[in-house]
Order: C-alpha cells, then structure tokens, then sequence
C-alpha cells in the first residue's frame, strides 16, 4: 500500500512531446549604481527588464539537471534552451588541466 502523501514516479513511457507550457513574462528591476544629486536626497531611476522564471518536474523530466549548464540559442520572438552536455574530451580537458605540476609534452599531454 502507498505511503499518506505518496506520488507515484513519473513515468516516461506515458510522455508525449512536445509538451507545452504556457507562462507569463514577469518584470525585475535592474540593479543600477545610486546617483547621488544633492545633499540628504539620492536619485535611483527603476529600470525594468523583462523576466522568465521556469521551474518545476518537468524540467527534470525534460533533461534538465541543477547546477547544470544550458545552452540559449536567441532568435526574434523564440528563445531555445538545451542542456549543455559535457563531451568527453571536454572532461578528459578538465582533467589535464588540474595536474599538479601543469607541464605538458610534445602532444600537449599533461605529464605525471
């Protein structure tokens, strides 16, 4: 029997794509530097910038890992996001590059 308060695992099998989301562009403000005008009264303009927040399952679901890198691709009117994947030479790269000593080869192979 199910545990109170149990959600079963999301099944990928039952997922058909593309799946869509409908959200609503938020505003921030802008961090901007204070300006100082006079004596006793500072002048800070509101600048405001558009905002997206996503969050949820489904970015998990989607390929979406935390702490992961994406990749944004930006047209007029359409943004692509991806899940930026770490090749293997890419890691094989990170791993020369934390040698102790640093010193490389001819082939630009880390010695040690």
């Amino acid at each position: 029997m199910a545990e109170y308060h149990h959600t079963s695992e999301f099944c990928l099998a039952k997922v058909k794509y593309p799946i869509y989301r409908q959200l609503t562009v938020l505003e921030t403000v802008c961090e901007t530097a204070v300006k100082v005008r006079g004596i006793g009264i500072n002048y800070q303009p509101v600048n405001l910038e558009p905002c997206l927040v996503l969050r949820g399952k489904w970015l998990r679901v989607a390929g979406f890992q935390v702490g992961q890198k994406v990749q944004l691709v930006v047209n007029p009117g359409e943004v692509f996001i991806t899940p930026k994947h770490i090749t293997s030479e890419q890691v094989i790269a990170k791993q020369t590059d934390l040698t102790p000593s640093g010193e490389r080869d001819e082939a630009g192979q880390a010695k040690g």
